[in-house]
C-alpha cells in the first residue's frame, strides 16, 4: 500500500461532501479531470473503490463512508485548530458564513448586517438563504457557522438561543369587502380566502396548528414558500394571508395593505440561531451572536422591529 496523499484525500472529502466532482472542481478551482485522476490515485493507494459513479452523482461505497467518515474528523479538527489560532488574534477579521430562510434574510438581517459592518469592516459575510432543513444542513456539514430560522426545536451537538419573536399578523388589501369592518371576530373569516406558505413549512405548521386547536380550518386558494410572492398576491388581492410583521412594514406604512386584527388570530413564531455546541466558533461569528443578543438581552421576548415602529 502507498503513503496516503493528504491533499488527494482532502479532494476526495470535498467530494463526497458535494457528491458531485463537478461541484467540487468549482470549489477547489482545479479541472474535473484532473480532480478525477487524484481521486483514481487515492483509491490505488487505498486498494479500493471510494465511490460508485451514478447518474445522480457521486455515491458512496461502504469502505468509501469509512474513509469519509475518519477525512472529516481529520479536516474538522483542522479547522477547529484554525479556528483555535485565530481566537489569539484580538482582531475581528476574516470571513463569517451565516445561514438563513427569506423571510428573515431579506426583513430582518439587512439592519443587522449594516450594523455589524459599521462596527466590523474587515469581516468578510456570505449569507446563504436557503429552506430550514437546508440552513440546518448547511451547519452541519459545517459549511457556516451561524444559522437563523424560525423555530426553536432542539438538536443533537447544537446550541441555540431565541433572539427575538416576529409577530404574525393578518394582512389582506384594504379594498377587500370585508377587510373594510371596523371590527372583526373569528366567525368574519369564514369563507375567506386566503394565500398560505406551503404544507410542511414551519411557519404553515404553526399556522394549522393553532386554528385547529380552534377548530377553525382554513382554506388557502394558493400556496407558496415565498413570503414576497405571498405579500404580492394579497396586495393584488387574491386573499389574506399570516405574515411576519417585519415583512409587510412598508406597505403598511403607505395604507397598500390592513391588518385584520383578530385577536383569536394572534401569533408569534421565535428567531432562533443555532451553532455547533463542539465547534471553536470564530470570532466573527463570536460578534455577530454577541449582537444578535443585544436585541434580546437576558432572553426576555422582543418582537422583531418593523418598518411601522420608526413612525413611533
Amino acid at each position: 500500500m502507498l503513503p496516503c496523499n493528504y491533499n488527494h484525500l482532502y479532494y476526495f472529502y470535498r467530494v463526497a461532501v458535494h457528491r458531485s466532482v463537478s461541484k467540487a472542481s468549482k470549489e477547489l478551482l482545479i479541472a474535473q479531470s484532473a480532480l478525477s485522476t487524484q481521486l483514481k490515485q487515492l483509491e490505488d493507494s487505498l486498494e479500493t473503490t471510494l465511490f460508485n459513479r451514478t447518474k445522480g452523482g457521486m455515491e458512496l461505497t461502504e469502505r468509501g463512508e469509512i474513509v469519509f467518515r475518519y477525512a472529516s474528523q481529520m479536516f474538522e479538527m483542522y479547522d477547529e485548530m484554525r479556528r483555535a489560532m485565530l481566537l489569539a488574534e484580538r482582531e475581528v477579521r476574516g470571513p463569517l458564513n451565516i445561514a438563513s430562510v427569506n423571510s428573515i434574510g431579506i426583513y430582518l438581517l439587512p439592519r443587522i448586517l449594516t450594523e455589524y459592518s459599521r462596527r466590523y469592516p474587515d469581516v468578510q459575510i456570505h449569507l446563504e438563504l436557503q429552506s430550514s432543513n437546508k440552513v440546518m444542513e448547511l451547519l452541519q456539514e459545517n459549511q457556516v457557522e451561524l444559522s437563523l430560522i424560525t423555530w426553536n426545536r432542539q438538536y443533537p451537538l447544537l446550541q441555540s438561543k431565541v433572539v427575538m419573536q416576529n409577530h404574525l399578523i393578518l394582512v389582506a388589501n384594504p379594498k377587500l369587502p370585508f377587510a373594510k369592518k371596523k371590527q372583526m371576530t373569528l366567525h368574519d373569516l369564514v369563507g375567506q380566502r386566503f394565500i398560505g406558505y406551503e404544507a410542511g413549512t414551519p411557519t404553515r405548521m404553526l399556522i394549522d396548528a393553532h386554528f385547529k386547536n380552534l377548530g377553525f380550518p382554513l382554506d388557502y386558494v394558493i400556496e407558496s414558500a415565498n413570503t414576497a410572492a405571498i405579500k404580492q398576491l394579497v396586495l393584488e388581492g387574491m386573499g389574506a394571508a399570516f405574515l411576519p410583521e417585519i415583512s409587510v412594514g412598508l406597505e403598511l406604512k403607505q395604507k397598500l395593505l390592513k391588518v385584520i386584527d383578530v385577536p383569536e388570530a394572534q401569533m408569534d413564531r421565535p428567531i432562533t440561531v443555532y451553532w455547533k455546541e463542539r465547534r471553536v466558533m470564530s470570532r466573527p461569528a463570536q460578534k455577530m451572536l454577541e449582537l444578535l443578543e443585544e436585541a434580546n438581552p437576558g432572553g426576555e421576548v422582543v418582537r422583531a422591529k418593523s418598518a411601522v415602529d420608526d413612525e413611533d
